[in-house]
């Protein structure tokens, strides 16, 4: 009987630890910040909205998100980032997109997530020609 104890604690541990891709399609109300010259990792969520900032276009937002992989931090260069914020899952996430290679980083989950090669070309012109927003090196 113990040993059926230690498993079923075993199995369900094991389980809360895992954690599901997000739906990044359902994200709403992206925000991205200027926060040029600022070190972006440690800009708090709460302090965000000190910055100057504007609202992202949902349908653009949706497009580029469709297909996003989660990828492993090791291949991730950041060159300079912007910073965005969305709602996920009920919750404001703090989601930074690097200038260079078509992936992001969702502070939330502490997870990295890269969009199909094919749309990272426009992802990074729509981002970088925004007026008034300049990204962080």
């Amino acid at each position: 009987m113990k040993h059926l104890l230690l498993l079923g604690l075993l199995i369900s541990s094991g389980l809360a630890g895992c954690t599901q891709q997000p739906d990044w399609q359902k994200a709403t109300n992206w925000t991205i910040y200027n926060i040029q010259g600022k070190n972006i990792w440690k800009l708090p969520l709460d302090s965000l909205d000190l910055y100057i900032h504007q609202s992202l276009n949902v349908d653009t937002m949706k497009t580029y998100l469709a297909k996003v992989s989660a990828i492993s931090p090791h291949g991730a260069a950041w060159m300079g980032a912007y910073v965005t914020t969305c709602i996920l899952d009920n919750k404001k996430r703090k989601v930074d997109i690097s200038t260079y290679g078509g992936f992001f980083y969702d502070e939330l989950q502490k997870k990295y997530f890269q969009i199909p090669v094919d749309l990272q070309k426009g992802w990074l012109d729509y981002l970088g020609n925004l007026p008034g927003i300049e990204s962080s090196n």
